[in-house]
């Protein structure tokens, strides 16, 4: 861990130099940093059973570049580098608690991505999962990843939308999160997804994606509103699925966010996602009733704090009805960024 550490300060402190850079048009970066965030957390979660399966120290290195070809960026290589050993993984344990020490990190999304025309994009390779304004309570993990290639049309002059993609990808191998060990995935493809986003305004947005996965056909939709000062909250999120093959089933999710001192805020919810989902969703959702809040502390500069508690309801067998967060994260890239700036 010392070691990654060591290496991911090295890799921010030589990176921030280039992405000073590109303030000057004349001289863009070829390698542009984007994520170098390093997290601890302390994790309990309790079954329906009331037996305790995690009770544990944990840790997260992400890493997010991107690598310029070409002076305009219209080529461009993008790299996500995680700890974690699944699709719904992003954390290793310590040793500290229940479990065994690990030691992941994997190139989780590595994609080529060109740009010919203003407003039009493909990528191709190891992808992100494009949630839109769904999160992943009704969508897929955030950890998670595709194999394939994608098309995306920002151009809302004359399209209405804002964002129009469509992503023809392989959703398998969850438990292979290396990208290179999946490349055999693209001719193996059972992942499609079309997607619109619409921002009407500063304070309204939404989306809605078509996903079909191995015949398993899901529409969802997503909506967020931000709501003036003075308001009870600041911010609500309400987002829906509905499966209409393969055991059709829905499921829905509720979010208010409140700041409270300073920058701090905090977000409190409700998500009902069915039995049969699927188990690729946000790992501290899955499946099943539950009530959850998170708050989100900014303690000092680049260190920032989140604390979350969910607690699942109903009579329903869950793996995790209770789950307590307590995480850590220190933003190396704006740590370096903020001592050049000084």
């Amino acid at each position: 861990m010392r070691f990654r550490f060591v290496l991911l300060l090295c890799l921010a402190l030589g990176l921030c130099r280039t992405a000073s850079a590109q303030t000057a048009p004349s001289k863009p970066s070829w390698f542009e940093p984007q994520t170098i965030n390093l997290s601890s957390r302390y994790r309990l979660i309790e079954n329906t059973a009331g037996e305790l399966t995690a009770n544990q120290m944990q840790f997260k290195d992400a890493l997010r570049a991107r690598i310029n070809i070409d002076r305009d960026r219209r080529f461009t290589l993008d790299i996500g580098a995680f700890t974690g050993s699944s699709f719904t993984s992003g954390w290793d344990a310590t040793g500290i608690g229940s479990g065994n020490a690990t030691a992941n990190m994997y190139v989780k999304q590595l994609y080529g991505s060109i740009a010919p025309v203003h407003g039009l994009e493909l990528q191709v390779g190891g992808l992100y999962i494009n949630h839109g304004e769904s999160t992943e309570i009704t969508s897929y993990d955030d950890d998670g990843y595709v194999m394939g290639e994608r098309v995306t049309v920002r151009r809302p002059a004359q399209i209405y939308f804002d964002e129009v993609s469509v992503t023809r990808a392989a959703l398998s191998a969850t438990a292979t999160p290396g990208v290179i060990r999946r490349l055999k995935l693209l001719d193996h493809q059972n992942y499609w997804q079309a997607q619109v986003v619409k921002r009407f305004s500063p304070a309204l947005s939404a989306s809605v994606d078509f996903t079909e996965v191995a015949g398993a056909e899901t529409a969802r939709a997503a909506i967020a509103v931000h709501l003036p000062a003075g308001a009870p909250v600041s911010a609500v999120r309400f987002e829906q699925y509905r499966r209409v093959t393969m055991q059709p089933a829905t499921g829905f999710a509720v979010v208010a966010e409140r700041p409270i001192v300073g920058r701090a805020k905090v977000q409190g919810g409700y998500a009902d996602i069915d039995p049969r989902y699927g188990g690729l969703n946000g790992d501290r959702y899955q499946q099943g009733r539950r009530f959850f809040a998170m708050a989100t502390i900014p303690v000092r500069g680049p260190l920032s704090a989140q604390l979350y508690a969910a607690q699942a309801v109903g009579s329903s067998t869950v793996a995790n009805r209770t789950r307590f967060d307590a995480v850590v994260t220190y933003d190396i890239l704006a740590a370096v960024r903020g001592h050049r700036a000084n």
